[in-house]
């Protein structure tokens, strides 16, 4: 369905003097009205954001690195598709002998349930 928004989009755009372009880049700023990216180190882009944006991968938020799919023309850049670009978190998997290992049934204190 995104794919299909999206070829849309670039139908609708390219007949209309406009381009179609994609960029990935960490958020430094977010409103309601706009977005501010930051791409190839120091460089800033300015997005303008309408309800009409469509979100992939969930909310996104300061410091998150997201492709941005966007309407560019001489005047503006209007943002239409904001893709999260989800953070890699390492786990280390294994066990620790120097601790006891407890169960729910030692940590639970079996009573009378009327007290």
């Amino acid at each position: 369905m995104l794919f299909f928004s999206a070829c849309m989009m670039l139908i609708l755009f390219s007949s209309c003097g406009k381009e179609v372009k994609q960029t990935k880049g960490l958020i430094k700023e977010i409103t309601p009205t706009s977005l501010v990216l930051i791409v190839d180190g120091d460089d800033e882009l300015q997005l303008d954001m309408t309800n009409d944006v469509r979100y992939s991968n969930g909310a996104v938020m300061v410091n998150d690195t997201v492709i941005v799919t966007y309407v560019s023309s001489y005047k503006e850049n209007q943002a239409a598709v904001i893709q999260l670009v989800p953070r890699t978190t390492e786990f280390t998997i294994g066990h620790d002998d120097s601790k006891e290992l407890m169960t729910a049934s030692d940590t639970i204190q079996v009573g009378d349930s009327i007290q």
